[in-house]
This record gives structure tokens, sequence and C-alpha cells, in this order.
């Protein structure tokens, strides 16, 4: 059988039995949005997480993603989030839609799916774990370090009302007292 042109190469992990590797959070690319934004490269926009009553969503992602930083906007039907000094406020980088699913049927969790948000640190990471969890949010994880993931990775988990998992995370190399 003749093949046009090469395969794509496998990734070394792949020829091995083992599992991916985790993503090192120590060595997460980052840039000024103003570097990236119209030069070709991906990054993501914006999230659109499913609720089902928007005032309870609202209350929650509101005691979360406001003291990260986010402003607030509101319609009728939709709790929106938005970083106040992006080009391109609710397109993105970093807009999230707490809304009613488009399809109209009720909004359900995604099994295997998690937002992550980043938080400068590890003060600040447990006083918005614990205002989401006051805000109608459940513990999946208290905040703490994770070493399997890097020695500096302190991360926090949390449920939304309808069961979404959140990730609060830091990676300070100071360490709390």
């Amino acid at each position: 059988m003749h093949r046009v042109g090469k395969l794509p190469r496998r990734p070394a992990w792949r020829n091995r039995a083992m599992t991916p590797p985790r993503p090192n959070p120590d060595r997460v690319w980052s840039a000024p949005v103003d570097d990236v934004v119209g030069k070709g490269m991906a990054m993501l926009s914006y999230i659109t997480i499913g609720a089902n009553d928007i005032p309870r969503s609202e209350r929650f992602y509101t005691a979360v993603l406001v003291p990260l930083g986010y402003e607030r906007t509101g319609q009728k039907d939709a709790a929106i989030y938005t970083l106040p000094d992006g080009p391109d406020r609710f397109n993105g980088p970093g807009a999230v839609y707490v809304v009613k699913p488009f399809d109209a049927r009720e909004a359900t969790v995604g099994n295997g799916s998690m937002n992550a948000f980043r938080v400068p640190t590890h003060a600040q990471l447990r006083a918005v774990h614990s205002a989401g969890i006051a805000a109608g949010g459940t513990d999946e994880g208290a905040p703490g370090f994770r070493a399997q993931y890097s020695k500096n990775f302190f991360v926090g988990y949390l449920r939304d009302p309808v069961g979404n998992k959140l990730a609060l995370f830091c990676t300070a190399e100071d360490r709390p007292v």
C-alpha cells in the first residue's frame, strides 16, 4: 500500500505502557494579552457553563470570580463575568458565561470536565474556596498542596450548584505557615 506523506509521530509516552504526562503548572506559558491577541496565537477565549437556576449559580460564581478580578455584567437570563481590561471583554480571553443550555434541556454535569482559575496567593485561594462554599457550592477537595502535580501546586476544588467542577490553583513558591 502506498502512503502519501508521513504519518504524525506518536508522542514518546505512547510508546510505553504508561499514562500521558500531567501538565506542569510551574511551566505554564503566559504572556500579556496584548502580546498574543491578533497575532495568530491560539488562546482560550471564553467558557460557557450551563445552569438551571441562574440566580443560584450567579451567587456562586460571583463569590468565586469577583475576588479574582472579574466584573459581572448581566442579561435577563445569564450571568456574564469578564476581565475588565481585555481588548474584547465579551469574547475573552477569560470571559465566563453562566447560562441555561441553548437546547432548552436541563443543564447537567460534564463528567471529566473542569474549569481552573489561577489565584495569586494561597490565602486568597482559601478565602475564595470558602466563599464558594458559603454561596452554595460544595467542597470537592480542600485547599492544599498536591505534590503529584508539582511541589508548588496548591489547589482547592469546588462544585457549583449544578455540579460542575472548578479548580482554584496557585503556584506561588512561598509556603504558607
